[in-house]
């Protein structure tokens, strides 16, 4: 025994540990391209203020792509909101957008379960239609 004891678990509404988004596959998004018609899309994150931003990678030609990527944010306390654009690469010129979507409930309430996978589908703003199918974890 090295006379460590083990730290008691935190039963803190404001304890941060590290929110898992599992971005699995977009649907039905915008097409952006005027040729091919179709669209190269990506996803960015972010989770509360400050957070740095997640990228996962880019589907070329696809408006129904999967990523099944997992973006992983540290020390996301629970009053954080998610914000999520995702974004049509153009490669020489700028990026458009294919929408967003800021959740309109906090990191807590969205995953009342510490640990448990929730399934959300977040339907974009600002585009006509589109949503991102993903998974949270936070625990």
């Amino acid at each position: 025994h090295n006379g460590e004891e083990p730290s008691p678990a935190p039963e803190t509404a404001d304890f941060e540990s590290t929110l898992r988004v599992l971005v699995r596959r977009g649907e039905n998004l915008k097409k952006m391209d005027y040729f091919p018609f179709t669209s190269d899309p990506y996803v960015v994150m972010k989770c509360g203020e400050g957070s740095a931003e997640k990228h996962t990678k880019v589907i070329s030609n696809n408006v129904n792509p999967v990523w099944d990527e997992e973006l992983a944010f540290n020390n996301v306390s629970g009053d954080a909101r998610i914000t999520l654009a995702c974004w049509d690469q153009d490669l020489g010129v700028s990026d458009d957008p294919m929408g967003v979507w800021n959740a309109d409930k906090t990191v807590a309430e969205l995953c009342p379960e510490r640990g448990v996978g929730v399934e959300i589908a977040a339907v974009l703003t600002e585009v006509s239609h589109g949503t991102i199918h993903m998974t949270l974890t936070w625990g």
